[in-house]
């Protein structure tokens, strides 16, 4: 660190990035967030009962439990869309690195070791220095104008990540998936809704969608896994986050909570 500016030491980069209120900008603040605004909102909604028991207590347990896995040492571990806090428990047994492309939110997330302004798909680290990627919720906000730019964005995403993990790396990531006809209406009806209300910034991923980006953007070889969270069908949540008065039972809602894990060959180069 000099000074507000955040240089890499390695011989051949130099590269150097401004840094503001203990943020690295990795990424030019030209735009703001849905999360700008709505981070503070959002995060009420997530302590809600209803929506820890759908959303969050399972796949937290699981998620402790696999970052508890690593091996002490120097470990680096990255959360792409940490946002203004941590769904999880920190460790010590690692370095954390927060991502966010909402500098509001990055900003006010104490629990990281570094908090980073920046992509998803343009992530700041060298090739494979990273031991293990965390995206809670992440992957159905890498939205375009249309369908088939949402397509490029996560297939960009998943590249990157591929990039910079090491060989045995992991990446584990939180979704919820729409049950196939739900996810092929969404797909004939998202651009057409997105235009007529340019800030939805979310495309919910079917399991085979996800399976289908992530295995052909990620090296040869990588193994996925994937694990369902139930919920009891009585349980009553927000649907919509942002409107977290607006509740309905489990049972109404036509998506499955998921953890897919994928895990870098031993051999895998970028």
């Amino acid at each position: 660190m000099e000074g507000e500016v955040l240089r890499c030491k390695n011989s051949g980069c130099g590269r150097a990035l401004k840094v503001i209120d203990g943020v690295v900008l990795a990424e030019e603040h030209q735009r703001s967030s849905f999360f700008d605004d709505s981070h503070a909102q959002m995060s009420m909604t997530t302590q809600q009962r209803g929506t820890r028991c759908m959303c969050y207590s399972q796949q937290t347990k699981w998620v402790d439990m696999r970052l508890g896995d690593l091996r002490p040492g120097d470990r680096v571990v990255v959360d792409v869309g940490c946002g203004p806090r941590l769904p999880y428990r920190r460790s010590t047994r690692y370095f954390l690195v927060g991502v966010d492309a909402s500098l509001e939110s990055v900003r006010l997330n104490g629990e990281v070791d570094l908090r980073i302004f920046g992509s998803s798909s343009r992530l700041p680290f060298r090739d494979r220095s990273v031991d293990a990627i965390v995206c809670f919720y992440l992957l159905h906000h890498l939205v375009g104008h249309c369908v088939r730019e949402n397509y490029a964005n996560l297939e960009a995403t998943f590249r990157e990540f591929g990039r910079v993990l090491r060989p045995g790396g992991c990446i584990y990531g939180i979704e919820v998936s729409p049950l196939p006809p739900f996810f092929w209406i969404q797909r004939a009806v998202w651009g057409i809704i997105r235009r007529i209300y340019p800030k939805l910034d979310m495309f919910f991923w079917s399991t085979h969608a996800m399976d289908e980006v992530s295995l052909r953007s990620l090296p040869l070889g990588t193994h996925m896994l994937r694990k369902v969270f139930h919920c009891p069908f009585w349980v009553t949540f927000p649907f919509v986050f942002a409107w977290p008065r607006l509740q309905f039972p489990r049972c109404l809602y036509p998506f499955r909570a998921y953890v897919y894990e994928w895990q870098i060959p031993p051999g895998a180069m970028s």
